[in-house]
C-alpha cells in the first residue's frame, strides 16, 4: 500500500497517514485527503466549542453577548429544562470570562458525555498517530464527527439555539466537507491539488504514473489552492543556516557586554568572537583548530 504523509502549513494540528494503492486515481486521492483535511478542522472547532458548551452552557443571543453578568432566560427557550444543570437549580449561572454564554452548563452526566466526546474526537485524528506511523481511515474521521454530533444530541435532546456555534458548526459540516466556507486550512475538493517533492500529483492519472508500481512507497504531499499555487514551505532553519544566526547572536551579546565594560579595555579583541574570520572556520568545521 502506499502512503500518503499529508502535512499542512495551515495548521499544524493536522498531520496524518492516508494508504491507498498506485491504482488509485490521483482525483480520487486529492479528494479524499483534501476532505480529511476540511473534517479535521471542523472537528478541532467542534471540540473546541463543545467544551465551552459543556463548562458554560448555549451561547446568548448576538445582542446580548458581552453586555451584562445575568443571562436571559430567553437564551434558554430552545432547550430542555432537564439540561440545564446544575445552575439551574439554583447553584447559580456559570457565565464565561467573556460573557457569550448563558451560564446554565448541563448537569455532570452531560458534561461527562461531551468532554469525553471531545477527548475521543481529538484522539481520532491526532498527529501522534502519524509518529506511531498509523495511518487514518476515512471512515474514522467521519466517526469522530458523528461522535460529536451525538454527544450533543444526547446533552441538549431538545436542540441548541440555531445561533450557538456548536449547532452552526455542525449545520454547515456539509460545506466544510466540499471546502465552501471561507476558513484558513480549508480546500475547496474540486480545484485543490497535492503536491509532491516540489510538483502538484496531475489529477487527470494515476497514482502509478508518477510514483511507479512500487506499493511500499511512502511519500510527503502538501495541499494547495490549485496546481499553479505551490504550497508555503515550512519555515525551518537548518544546516548552516542555523550555525551562522546562532554565531551571529552569540557574538551579537557578546558585543553588547563588552560596550557596558570599560571603554579602555581591550582585552576583548582577544576573544574568539571579536575574530574576523571565525564564522567562516565554523562553518568550514575548523573552529578547533589554531595557528601559532
Amino acid at each position: 500500500m502506499v502512503l500518503f504523509r499529508f502535512k499542512t502549513s495551515a495548521d499544524k494540528r493536522i498531520e496524518y497517514l492516508y494508504e491507498t494503492t498506485t491504482e488509485t486515481e490521483v482525483s480520487a486521492a486529492t479528494e479524499e485527503c483534501l476532505k480529511m483535511n476540511n473534517q479535521m478542522i471542523l472537528i478541532h472547532a467542534l471540540a473546541d466549542s463543545i467544551k465551552d458548551l459543556a463548562a458554560h452552557g448555549p451561547m446568548r443571543t448576538p445582542e446580548e453577548r458581552g453586555l451584562g453578568e445575568d443571562s436571559s432566560e430567553d437564551d434558554l427557550d430552545d432547550v430542555d429544562d432537564e439540561t440545564r444543570g446544575d445552575s439551574a437549580s439554583g447553584l447559580g449561572p456559570q457565565v464565561d470570562e467573556y460573557k457569550q454564554r448563558v451560564g446554565y452548563a448541563p448537569d455532570a452526566p452531560m458534561k461527562e458525555v461531551l468532554t469525553k466526546a471531545c477527548t475521543e474526537a481529538k484522539a481520532a485524528i491526532s498527529k501522534d498517530r502519524a509518529s506511531q506511523y498509523t495511518p487514518i481511515p476515512p471512515s474514522e474521521v467521519d466517526h469522530a464527527l458523528d461522535t460529536l454530533k451525538g454527544a450533543t444530541m444526547i446533552a441538549y435532546p431538545g436542540g441548541l439555539p440555531e445561533y450557538d456555534t456548536t449547532a452552526m458548526l455542525l449545520e454547515q459540516r456539509g460545506e466544510y466537507e466540499r471546502g465552501e466556507v471561507q476558513e484558513k486550512g480549508v480546500f475547496l475538493l474540486s480545484t485543490g491539488h497535492l503536491w509532491f517533492a516540489g510538483k502538484p500529483l496531475d489529477r487527470s492519472t494515476k497514482l502509478k504514473e508518477r510514483l511507479g508500481r512500487n506499493e511500499k512507497t511512502t511519500i510527503v504531499v502538501a495541499p494547495s489552492r490549485s496546481a499553479t499555487q505551490a504550497p508555503v514551505r515550512e519555515n525551518e532553519a537548518g544546516g548552516y543556516n542555523r550555525d551562522a544566526m546562532e554565531w551571529a547572536w552569540r557574538r551579537e551579546q557578546s558585543l553588547k557586554q563588552a560596550e557596558q565594560g570599560a571603554s579602555d579595555d581591550a582585552s576583548y579583541l582577544e576573544r574568539e568572537w571579536a575574530d574576523p574570520s571565525g564564522l567562516q572556520r565554523t562553518l568550514q568545521g575548523a573552529s578547533k583548530f589554531r595557528f601559532r
